[in-house]
């Protein structure tokens, strides 16, 4: 017998959030066609899924909202990633809106 206590929601682990933010980074600057050093992509994976990581209590509220996510993705976590990769921040945020979204 199992001594677990489930609930109705399982959270993800570090390395699925990892691997999810690492998918949409790779995917904005995969849309954007621009090359950038491997050290500084592993930093802005690693910047991006703290901070997903310290505010997913707040995301999982806004889980079927995915444009109130890229909202909040603007707000808090886009100006850094611009400054890390070192890119043209408007660029970058059109590119990670159309790919997140689907646009």
């Amino acid at each position: 017998m199992k001594h677990t206590i489930t609930t109705g929601y399982e959270y993800p682990t570090a390395r699925k959030i990892r691997r999810d933010c690492s998918k949409e980074l790779y995917r904005a600057l995969k849309r954007m066609n621009v090359y950038v050093n491997q050290d500084k992509i592993k930093e802005a994976e690693l910047y991006y899924a703290q901070m997903v990581a310290t505010h997913y209590l707040l995301l999982a509220d806004l889980k079927k909202q995915r444009k109130k996510q890229v909202e909040w993705w603007e707000e808090h976590c886009s100006g850094k990633l611009a400054d890390i990769l070192e890119l043209n921040h408007d660029q970058f945020v059109q590119a990670f809106r159309r790919t997140y979204l689907g646009e």
